[in-house]
């Protein structure tokens, strides 16, 4: 049991994204002060030397960690359907033993096993093991399915709070810029203060840009791999 624990903490870890976006933040903010890697210097700007770039792009990229972790699950979805298929192709038999026959081929296998259509098979034939009625089956597969459905919009609850982070981080940062620039302003009109406030408006003006950008971005990678991932449950289901 406490190895059992063990083993689910390190599951959990391993599959955090907030671990994996910290340290590709922490590995990509070394590298980009090392050098530069020939990025445009208005994008420079934004990524060192401020606190909200540092911010924006830690949580991007957590953002970034958690579509990937994401898209790994889909992989790993697709890739049981297709084994699922193919066993699917042979002879035809008794549909109980063909069930447990395709269930110990995806058992065997050690990413196919953690797929939820071998959960959702593995479920079914433990119901069919204790109930007869191919009705309770169905309401059971209903049950599992709709809670599948459920829960699949609650599972993004970490990606929405970046995608709305961002972007706030970004206003309050723009706010503060503008605030400072105001601060400056002496009580004459000269053309270099005009000159220096209308820089410092742009580089506030930027920033809010930017971190917009990073939201609309995350926004578009969302609704692709949400869809996605409901298009597995539906072909499951």
């Amino acid at each position: 049991s406490g190895m059992k624990l063990v083993d689910q903490l390190g599951e959990r870890l391993l599959l955090s994204p907030i671990l994996w976006g910290g340290l590709l933040a922490g590995a990509f903010h070394f590298t980009l002060g090392k050098n530069p890697l020939k990025l445009p210097p208005w994008l420079v700007a934004r990524l060192t030397g401020q606190w909200e770039g540092y911010v924006c792009t830690t949580l991007f990229l957590i953002a970034v960690a958690f579509l990937v972790i994401r898209c790994v699950g889909l992989a790993i979805q697709f890739r049981a359907w297709q084994r699922f298929e193919h066993d699917g192709s042979s002879a035809e038999d008794d549909k109980p033993v063909k069930l447990e026959a395709r269930l110990e081929l995806l058992d065997a296998d050690l990413w196919s096993k953690r797929s939820l259509l071998c959960q959702r098979l593995r479920d079914a034939l433990k119901f069919c093991q204790r109930q007869d009625a191919a009705h309770s089956l169905t309401t059971n597969l209903k049950q599992l399915s709709d809670t599948d459905h459920d829960r699949l919009p609650v599972d993004y609850g970490l990606l929405r709070m970046l995608i709305w982070a961002i972007p706030s981080c970004g206003s309050v940062a723009t706010i503060l810029a503008i605030a400072k620039v105001v601060e400056k302003l002496p009580s004459d009109n000269s053309g270099d203060v005009l000159a220096a406030t209308a820089t410092g408006l742009s580089g506030a003006f930027n920033l809010f840009a930017f971190s917009v950008g990073l939201a609309i971005v995350l926004v578009v990678l969302k609704f692709a791999v949400q869809q996605a991932e409901q298009l597995v449950l539906v072909t499951v289901d």
